[in-house]
């Protein structure tokens, strides 16, 4: 997902009620990554852009955790039995955000598949 991106949110609200919190942001990330070739070099430039400097680099992390929240709010209805204040929607949506900002970092340092990082990184959340 590229930063600043909405595209992640409406992808999110969209996936079937069936499926799981977590099986939801898979879903999405999923979709998403269909389109990448097509805005491939946008999203590279945009990351080493935020990459440059300590405060585009703290800018960047301000958007994560707002993205977190966003999926939090959007993937608790989908979880059962929640207690108030229960943590487990903010926790997948920062591991969700954290599998995006580590596939992004590998992805510019190593080149590759960034929506098939993307792709394994959600894979070891639905191990738990």
């Amino acid at each position: 997902m590229p930063i600043g991106s909405t595209g992640s949110l409406p992808a999110l609200a969209a996936q079937p009620e069936s499926l799981s919190a977590t099986e939801a942001v898979v879903g999405a990330f999923h979709e998403l990554g269909l389109g990448f070739v097509e805005i491939e070099g946008q999203v590279r430039e945009l990351a080493m852009l935020t990459r440059s400097s300590e405060t585009l680099d703290a800018w960047t992390l301000h958007i994560y955790v707002r993205y977190e929240l966003a999926i939090a709010e959007l993937i608790a209805p989908r979880m059962s039995q929640l207690a108030p204040h229960d943590p487990r929607p903010r926790l997948i949506g920062a591991l969700a955000m954290a599998t995006i900002r580590i596939a992004l970092d590998d992805w510019l340092s190593q080149g590759g598949s960034l929506p098939e990082r993307v792709r394994q990184g959600l894979a070891a959340i639905t191990i738990t």
